[in-house]
């Protein structure tokens, strides 16, 4: 059990990397991502720390904001790479 809870903040940890790699190389403040997505500045800071659980919803909005496709924030290497 404890491997599963460990893989799932490993998934959220890897999600709020590449939400911050896709905002930092937009140029865009936390608070820009936020306001472009609809959601709140604590919120967006929380999931780019892995603390929070996000819904497929959410992941579209931010995966919007960003203009990548929602894949490129749930892949392990989505932080790098072109888009």
């Amino acid at each position: 059990m404890a491997a599963i809870v460990k893989k799932r903040s490993s998934l959220r940890t890897s999600i709020g990397m590449a939400v911050r790699a896709q905002r930092e190389r937009r140029g865009m403040t936390r608070e820009q991502l936020a306001l472009a997505a609809g959601l709140d500045r604590t919120y967006v800071s929380k999931i780019e720390r892995g603390e929070r659980n996000i819904t497929l919803g959410t992941l579209e909005r931010l995966a919007g904001a960003l203009r990548v496709h929602p894949y490129k924030l749930g892949s392990p290497h989505a932080g790098g790479g072109g888009d």
